[in-house]
């Protein structure tokens, strides 16, 4: 009976297949051997020596692994390279909309200043004139009189070049001095900061609101 396993059959016919054919053996002389005592020694160092092979064979097989895992393991003292900082993802026509509403209807001046470029122009064109805010401090000096501005439809985005947004937006105004329906207003934006703000109210200026 074979006591070899399968494993140990397959790297004793690889050593044969590397070493060559074994050399012819009288029959006699082989059970004669397997005959002594010295049969079991033999036998033992054949195991042996077929187990030294086998950890071999798993040491080359597995070699490539361990010298990769050696090789991407720090190294005590070995300071790896930091990851890189992902750099802020930048605003969106909806964001900067948001923005603008919470900055005018709750007085944010802080919002504000940071919304509109520093060379923003804002301008409102009614039927018989228009008023015009130039420069930031203008248009957040209109943007904090007491004007609640209600979002009626969602904002449409319009073709810009990179790294500009254009959007319009359509919007009611109520307040004391100024009260108007289905006001629309067109955005232009740079560098994550509205440089224009345009917007057309369908009525008459109001008395002392446009620009003489």
């Amino acid at each position: 009976m074979d006591d070899l396993t399968a494993f140990e059959r397959q790297v004793a016919d690889e050593i044969s297949r590397i070493v060559g054919p074994a050399r012819p053996v009288d029959d006699l002389e082989v059970f004669e051997a397997a005959a002594t005592s010295q049969s079991s020694n033999r036998r033992f160092k054949m195991f042996s020596a077929l187990k030294f092979v086998a950890a071999a064979a798993i040491v080359s097989l597995f070699g490539g692994f361990l010298l990769t895992g050696v090789l991407t393991t720090p190294q005590k003292g070995e300071v790896l390279p930091a990851a890189a900082t992902e750099s802020p993802s930048p605003m969106t026509a909806q964001m900067l909309e948001d923005m603008v509403l919470e900055g005018w209807n709750f007085d944010d001046v802080a919002l504000l200043e940071e919304v509109y470029a520093p060379d923003a122009v804002h301008t409102g064109v009614y039927f018989d004139g228009m008023y015009i805010a130039d420069g930031r401090a203008a248009v957040i000096d209109t943007a904090t009189r007491p004007m609640p501005v209600t979002t009626i439809a969602p904002i449409v985005e319009l073709a810009a070049p990179d790294g500009e947004l254009h959007w319009v937006d359509f919007t009611d105004l109520y307040s004391s001095y100024l009260s108007v329906e289905g006001v629309v207003c067109n955005f232009w934006a740079r560098d994550d900061q509205i440089v224009r703000h345009d917007c057309m109210f369908p009525m008459e200026c109001p008395s002392g609101v446009c620009t003489p």
